[in-house]
């Protein structure tokens, strides 16, 4: 990743689940930053069970379209599920995917006006957890990394196997299809990420990275400031990048010899503004050492 002075920007689209927006007879809206909407988004993502959530605000919307996307569907999530994705710019100045989910919340925050922000709330688990599909139930010796295949495929996403071998005899997977996903990992010991930007179910086995290229990050990349250690490896703070993902192996190279050498990340925090003076565009990650095991 090359530095460059150059202007960044986010893209945000919504997908209505059903009718469409009055004005154009489309079920979808875009707001993009190139256009001159100001907008930000906040994400928060964990890895496992705890999803990927997203904050966002955006300024410009017109009343019509933020009284067709208002949503406070907190007593009734499986009935209202209107979809939003977030796309950053990288140093090339194209769009890639950084976040997309179910919105639980969208309204607009009257209080400043005539500065008037629409807000959205939203969870990338939430459609996975609120499925009700039936149990997944295998007799006899079925391969792990197979029935962690069909999980992936009825959650509507690729599959990557980043090493995990090995059986499991007459294994049963009720619930959802992370219920499911959060069994067989517990049965068969193995840890899991949902790579957002290309829409990726990915198994490790416990406390081993993904089987990526693995990403430097130093001053010259993006490194803001110093990493520092934490009980579970290392934290840092760098310019916001989409090579930047769940699972993958890092070499972190800094003055503060503590902190060099080999790292994979497990939970990414995103901040990320776009037309606002002196606006934030980075990440903050957290990364354990290879063979780190996570007792459960």
């Amino acid at each position: 990743m090359a530095l460059t002075l150059q202007p960044r920007y986010l893209k945000v689209v919504i997908r209505l689940q059903s009718g469409s927006f009055n004005f154009t007879d489309a079920d979808t809206v875009t707001f993009d930053g190139k256009e001159g909407f100001r907008m930000s988004f906040e994400g928060s993502q964990n890895g496992g069970l705890s999803g990927f959530y997203g904050h966002v605000m955006i300024w410009g919307v017109t009343q019509d379209v933020m009284d067709r996307i208002f949503v406070q569907n907190y007593m009734a999530l499986d009935k209202y599920s209107n979809f939003i994705t977030v796309y950053a710019t990288d140093d090339d100045g194209e769009y890639s995917i950084v976040y997309n989910g179910l919105i639980t919340q969208a309204m607009p925050d009257y209080m400043g006006m005539p500065d008037v922000p629409l807000i959205i709330d939203a969870v990338t688990n939430l459609e996975m957890a609120l499925s009700k599909p039936a149990p997944d139930s295998y007799a006899g010796v079925v391969s792990i990394s197979s029935m962690a295949k069909k999980i992936a495929t009825d959650m509507g996403l690729s599959f990557e196997n980043n090493g995990v071998d090995g059986n499991l005899t007459d294994e049963y997977l009720p619930g959802s299809t992370l219920d499911k996903l959060k069994k067989l990992s517990e049965d068969a010991a193995f840890d899991y990420y949902f790579d957002i930007s290309g829409k990726i179910l990915a198994i490790c086995p416990r406390g081993k990275p993904r089987a990526s290229t693995q990403i430097k990050v130093n001053v010259s990349t993006g490194l803001i400031g110093y990493p520092s250690k934490t009980i579970m490896g290392v934290a840092f703070t760098h310019l916001y990048s989409s090579a930047l993902q769940m699972g993958i192996p890092i070499y972190i190279d800094s003055d503060l010899k503590p902190c060099v050498g080999q790292w994979f990340i497990f939970a990414m925090n995103y901040m990320l503004d776009c037309n606002v003076p002196n606006g934030a565009w980075h990440i903050h990650a957290q990364a354990s050492p290879s063979q780190y095991v996570v007792t459960r």
